[in-house]
């Protein structure tokens, strides 16, 4: 959205048009916040914002998550996906499954995946209450690319 001051063929400046903009979203922001307080199960799943939930500890919970040993003795592959409802501040609320892969595959994202914390999303710089999609992706190693050493001699 430019902010330059020039009329287009409506009369309007892209300025005034941006402003009018950010009072709609604005007045939808609130109510939301109005429609949340009568009924308290209503979420911001249509807002689309500026910046979405990023996942502030990843690597540490994937890291707990690991490979279960049930997963791996049934090489049991794929990429296990949770719905994670972010608060305002990135604190974790509640999650879904919404693509489960195997019963021990799903079970240790289940058990890990309230220990994520995030960046919150954002909606004309506020934080908002906001879905994300959280993959994780197991291989068992048989399917990992090999390492290649390389003797230290052979390097140039």
């Amino acid at each position: 959205m430019s902010l330059l001051a020039q009329d287009d063929e409506d009369g309007l400046n892209s300025k005034s048009v941006t402003i009018a903009n950010q009072r709609r979203v604005q007045s939808n922001l609130d109510n939301l916040s109005m429609l949340q307080k009568l009924f308290p199960g209503v979420e911001a799943a249509l807002l689309i914002p500026d910046e979405e939930p990023k996942p502030t500890n990843f690597d540490e919970v994937r890291d707990k998550i690991g490979y279960p040993e049930q997963a791996q003795l049934e090489r049991a592959t794929g990429t296990v996906i949770a719905r994670v409802l972010i608060d305002e501040k990135g604190a974790y609320l509640k999650h879904r499954i919404i693509n489960p892969v195997h019963p021990a595959l799903d079970m240790a994202v289940e058990e890990h995946i309230q220990e994520l914390t995030f960046k919150p999303a954002t909606l004309l710089g506020k934080s908002i209450k906001y879905w994300v999609n959280v993959s994780f992706e197991f291989v068992s190693e048989k399917e990992q690319p090999s390492k290649v050493n390389i003797p230290e001699n052979a390097k140039e």
